[in-house]
């Protein structure tokens, strides 16, 4: 008798749980899309290490590291707010920060409407 009452309320609780987790009220279906450089991330560094410009100091000392840019992709594909957030000095943040200005990012959508979105990118630097 204890199994029988034991599975009639299993069954009717498992009835229940998957009637409430099909219902289209608890879930919130949204396509999401992330932003991206219009060619590829590989071209974007192809075109950084062509464009950057080192000063003649940074050559000197032969300086190796990362620059982490931050910035935001707006709906018509413009940058703005570029911040440098890592910098290795000798001038190498103001010249990726320069780059930046003249790129063009493919913006996030969401439910296929175009979205604002904040990126962060590291860039290796090698001055030699």
């Amino acid at each position: 008798m204890h199994k029988i009452v034991f599975t009639a309320s299993f069954l009717m609780f498992s009835s229940v749980v998957s009637f409430s987790q099909t219902s289209n009220k608890n879930f919130a279906v949204s396509k999401t899309k992330e932003t991206s450089y219009v060619n590829g991330e590989d071209d974007l560094y192809g075109f950084i290490f062509k464009h950057l410009k080192y000063s003649e100091e940074a050559k000197a000392k032969k300086i190796e590291g990362e620059v982490m840019v931050s910035f935001f992709v707006e709906k018509d594909s413009s940058i703005t707010n570029i911040k440098i957030l890592r910098d290795m000095g000798y001038g190498c943040g103001d010249s990726i920060r320069a780059l930046f200005k003249n790129i063009k990012y493919v913006p996030a959508q969401e439910n296929g409407v175009a979205v604002r979105s904040n990126v962060m990118v590291n860039i290796p630097v090698r001055s030699h």
